[in-house]
């Protein structure tokens, strides 16, 4: 799939991701991983429920993209925040552009919705009825919701505002095609924590020096790679 930027500026940046495993370490220990790093990191925002839909087509093309490390990809979601699931309050539909080694953004609001009643038919529906491109509309008549990921965020950025820290935590995955009344279809995983280190290309040396100080390792992870190898066999 290739989608131009229909006149949007490229703003790529990094995104490196340090997955945590269970019993590793505690949420004290994390905080302290995070706050006593010699960037100097404070939060910035209160801690949120994000909950996220990603869409995907029949043959899971963009899962496809992302395992075998397809340089240039892309990944569709709709997101919110709350802790209400089955409905989506003030939601977004998120365009993930992966180039190289860094990704940008694209983000479009859409009118609120029941979760319980998206589709595809629904979703073309709701971008209809916002700002977003002609393009992007065509796109997504090849795709279908596949898997909803729920999980609670806090936000830190460095003393020179030049690098963010997201940690993530108690991550949830719902195969989309369930009935969602009774939420039974629930998976988690052995990961404990995703923290990611958010930062302009021209920083990455710098970078380096964050990195080093966390007692965990930088590794590839995606929630969406890891919600769907909990229900497909793909």
């Amino acid at each position: 799939m290739y989608i131009p930027f229909t006149g949007k500026k490229p703003a790529f940046r990094y995104e490196r991701k340090f997955p945590v495993k269970k019993g590793l370490l505690s949420k004290s220990q994390m905080h302290w991983a995070i706050k006593t790093n010699s960037f100097f990191f404070s939060e910035i925002y209160h801690k949120r429920q994000i909950n996220s839909i990603y869409l995907d087509t029949s043959s899971f093309e963009m899962y496809t993209d992302n395992v075998v490390g397809q340089a240039n990809r892309y990944k569709f979601r709709i997101r919110w925040y709350g802790k209400d699931v089955l409905y989506a309050a003030q939601p977004s539909l998120e365009i993930k552009v992966k180039h190289g080694l860094t990704g940008d953004k694209w983000v479009y609001p859409l009118p609120s919705f029941n979760v319980t009643d998206l589709n595809q038919e629904k979703i073309i529906q709701l971008a209809k009825n916002s700002k977003v491109s002609e393009l992007i509309v065509e796109q997504l008549y090849t795709l279908n919701p596949v898997l909803l990921n729920t999980y609670e965020r806090e936000y830190y950025l460095s003393a020179d505002k030049k690098f963010r820290v997201t940690l993530d935590e108690k991550l949830h995955f719902y195969r989309f095609s369930y009935a969602f009344e009774m939420l039974t279809n629930v998976r988690t995983t052995d990961v404990d924590f995703v923290l990611e280190l958010k930062y302009d290309p021209k920083d990455d040396l710098i970078a380096n020096g964050i990195s080093k100080q966390f007692p965990f390792r930088l590794d590839k992870y995606s929630k969406y790679i890891t919600g769907c190898d909990c229900f497909y066999n793909l």
